[in-house]
């Protein structure tokens, strides 16, 4: 005969009887909710606890489901299908000649779901239990859908933890501050940076300019 989930949980150090009694008692029983979802309700316990405790129930395995799962996996069944039942085929291994296909599952008390997964793959299956959280997250990558980002909350800094900077020092008043040297004239142009002289309009021949510049001196006659 299998243990209750209450019993399985005490035994686990989970709970205590008391606490289960109190979750049993509770007005949050009502509306067809099941023991783990009161405990985890009334803060008792998590998720993770509870499909521990089923997967030891129905001697099962536990598995916490990985980030990256094969597509040619998942693929086999819709995710539509998958979703709905709260199911999620997750990995696969060879079994013999065949393949084995590794399923995650909320309630291993559904035998018909498992006899259905079966009968659409065509392939034996390996069950095992997850966390509802766990698999609401897993279903969700399969589907492409975005997950929600836990903001980084600001770090909480002491002040004998504050980094040591030291401040700028202040800027000089505008009286204090030395002016600013005017800019140096230009240098006068070289000698090769000057335009050519014009040509001789009288027509002198070459001598005759040269003589010009350097001064007239005598002739021999």
């Amino acid at each position: 005969m299998r243990k209750k989930i209450g019993e399985l949980l005490v035994q686990a150090g989970v709970v205590t009887d008391e606490q289960v009694k109190q979750a049993l008692a509770s007005g949050r029983r009502g509306q067809g909710r099941k023991l783990g979802e009161v405990l985890v309700s009334m803060g008792l316990c998590t998720g993770r606890d509870i499909a521990k405790a089923l997967a030891a129930q129905h001697e099962l395995p536990f598995v916490e489901l990985p980030e990256y799962i094969p597509h040619a996996v998942s693929s086999l069944v819709s995710m539509d299908f998958q979703t709905e039942h709260r199911v999620l085929l997750f990995a696969s291994e060879q079994d013999g000649r065949s393949e084995k296909i590794h399923v995650a599952v909320e309630d291993p008390g559904n035998l018909m779901l498992v006899d259905e997964l079966r009968f659409q793959l065509r392939k034996p299956l390996k069950v095992f239990v997850a966390a509802s959280d766990d698999l609401e997250q897993a279903l969700a990558r399969g589907r492409g859908e975005p997950l929600d980002i836990v903001e980084a909350e600001p770090m909480d800094m002491d002040e004998d933890d504050s980094p040591d900077i030291l401040p700028s020092p202040p800027a000089p008043p505008a009286a204090a501050r030395a002016p600013t040297p005017p800019r140096p004239p230009a240098p006068p142009p070289l000698d090769w940076d000057l335009p050519p002289p014009p040509p001789n309009e009288s027509g002198a021949d070459g001598a005759e300019v040269l003589e010009d510049i350097l001064g007239s001196t005598p002739r021999p006659k």
